[in-house]
């Protein structure tokens, strides 16, 4: 695991990640506009395995009707201009539905982070009679490497900006936390310790 290579990613909040009715009892709260809208997100299945991989999706920002892309030369400067990084310490955030804060759901160690957003997977989602394909990823980690913390457990806390100030998680649903501010740098630390000592 490279703790130098982190980011957090926030999502839509659910217990298992693995689906959603009738294919599951789990349901899917917050998330964006996207999920308001269509009463599911491509982050459902972040944590169902797929031939030994799990593939993670965050919406981020939509641009002219594409999403926008993220900037991996945020997590590690040399990757400017690559299409993707490598071993990286991929943070799962979620806002919780009835408290106003905001949690660490999982995390994949090790994992791939593409700039563009990927759509070369098989997967759909069946809801009244319509069949949905869920291609989206932005992330991918190997099935061990996976980690979901179950919901009653969550208790690793992500400051937000509009409390905490500058340099915290902000509305974009991608965090860097690359602010070299002592506060920040130690929060990254305290999450590898969580990690490390789940």
């Amino acid at each position: 695991m490279n703790a130098n290579r982190m980011v957090f990613l926030n999502i839509g909040w659910m217990e298992h990640y693995e689906g959603l009715p009738p294919e599951s009892k789990d349901y899917i709260e917050g998330g964006g506009e996207f999920v308001k809208e269509k009463g599911w997100g491509h982050e459902i299945y972040n944590f169902k395995p797929l031939d030994g991989y799990m593939y993670g999706f965050v919406e981020t920002v939509i641009k002219n009707g594409e999403m926008s892309t993220i900037a991996i030369e945020n997590i590690d400067e040399e990757a400017l201009g690559w299409e993707y990084l490598e071993n990286v310490l991929v943070i799962w955030t979620a806002n919780h539905p009835s408290r106003p804060r905001t949690y660490v759901v999982g995390w994949y160690k090790n994992a791939i982070v593409y700039r563009e957003v990927q759509d070369d997977i098989e997967r759909y989602y069946r809801h009244d009679k319509i069949c949905y394909k869920i291609p989206y990823y932005f992330t991918k980690a190997k099935e061990e490497d996976c980690k979901l913390v179950p919901a009653s457990r969550r208790s690793m806390v992500v400051n937000r900006v509009q409390t905490y100030g500058e340099g915290w998680m902000g509305r974009s649903n991608v965090w860097y936390a690359n602010s070299p501010t002592p506060d920040i740098q130690g929060y990254r630390e305290a999450v590898i310790e969580y990690i490390l000592n789940y």
